[in-house]
């Protein structure tokens, strides 16, 4: 039976009390025991090449770990990866972005592994996505369930050896599936031996289909540590991640805007404060649907990527209300004003 007990291996460019993803290529590293029974590191060993569709996934490399861009301005990475680095590096088919950090929150202190283990950076500059610097909006999905399949990015070792890491740096994927959502999200080495699935520490799976030709914008969580094969210590058996239900409000309220929107109405007479009203909130890759009355305002918590895209389309029976389009604020508070003119005035007009 594996023990649970597990060793800590730190890169060789940070302090031995940091925990980090993987060593510089050709490294051993330092490593500091708890127990022989099993180690932690993160890596996709023998992962495959990323493909087109997975440099639109956002992931970044930080130098020791990975991370995964949720907004254009902000990466989704873990605590124990600090101290973060100046820039992260945003590789794409075009070229690689370097991306300059200007704020970093970390949900525990350094150091510490497990289910609060997650950081945001955010960034001086917008990353640009198929020409694009306002429409990345990755959400945290709390409803897993064992057996979904997902696609990993990271940066890690693609061999290890005798403990050495070789081949990091380059990003990699790999196709897995959820084998557990007790405590920690749990994917296990696949049948074509890649292991640790996500790469380095900080680094997150998209849910995908089960042929693993497309991704969505949701993320099972951020990878914290992986455990070793007792009797191989070149070879790791599963991954964990920290569990979306821990992570998602924190993330958003870092990453997301409130949105209020007031209505005002003309001709022909005004509805009554009991009359229903609401609003739908687009953004890319989601909808959110909202609801009042008239009189109220309409409320939307966390539901616009701050520097993401957006339009909200307020509704109210026998109105037509002008939509409202534009780029969510970095303060994180979106008041907009909309108004809804009587059909009965338009069609008069007409």
């Amino acid at each position: 039976m594996k023990s649970k007990l597990y060793s800590v291996v730190v890169s060789s460019v940070l302090q031995v009390s940091s925990l980090a993803a993987c060593e510089p290529a050709g490294s051993t590293g330092a490593t500091v025991e708890a127990s022989p029974a099993s180690r932690i590191s993160d890596e996709i060993v023998s992962g495959d090449p990323p493909g087109p569709l997975a440099y639109r996934l956002g992931a970044v490399f930080l130098g020791n770990c990975s991370g995964t861009l949720i907004t254009n301005r902000h990466v989704l990475t873990a605590a124990h990866c600090a101290p973060f680095p100046a820039s992260v590096s945003f590789a794409t088919p075009l070229g690689t972005q370097v991306l300059s950090v200007t704020a970093a929150m970390s949900r525990i202190t350094t150091g510490a592994q497990g289910a609060y283990d997650f950081a945001v950076l955010t960034l001086g500059t917008a990353a640009v996505v198929d020409g694009a610097s306002d429409t990345l909006n990755h959400r945290l999905d709390p409803a897993l369930a064992v057996g979904m399949p997902v696609s990993c990015l990271g940066f890690g070792c693609n061999t290890r050896s005798y403990g050495a890491c070789f081949g990091a740096g380059v990003l990699r994927r790999a196709e897995m599936s959820i084998t557990g959502i007790a405590g920690m999200i749990e994917t296990r080495r696949n049948s074509r031996g890649q292991v640790a699935n996500s790469g380095d520490s900080g680094s997150s799976c998209h849910l995908a289909s089960d042929s693993g030709d497309t991704v969505s914008t949701s993320l099972i969580g951020v990878e914290s540590y992986v455990y070793y094969d007792i009797f191989d210590s070149d070879a790791v058996v599963t991954a964990h991640y920290t569990p979306p239900w821990t992570t998602k409000a924190w993330v958003e309220s870092l990453t997301m805007s409130n949105v209020s929107v007031s209505l005002s109405f003309r001709a022909p007479a005004l509805v009554t404060s009991l009359a229903p009203i609401g609003a739908r909130v687009e953004t890319s890759g989601h909808t959110e649907d909202v609801a009042g009355l008239a009189g109220q305002v309409l409320t939307a918590p966390r539901s616009v990527p701050r520097s993401g895209r957006f339009t909200v389309r307020p509704r109210a029976d026998g109105y037509a209300c002008r939509p409202i389009s534009g780029t969510g604020p970095m303060d994180g508070s979106l008041e907009l004003d909309s108004v809804c003119v009587g059909l009965g005035a338009i069609f008069a007009a007409l």
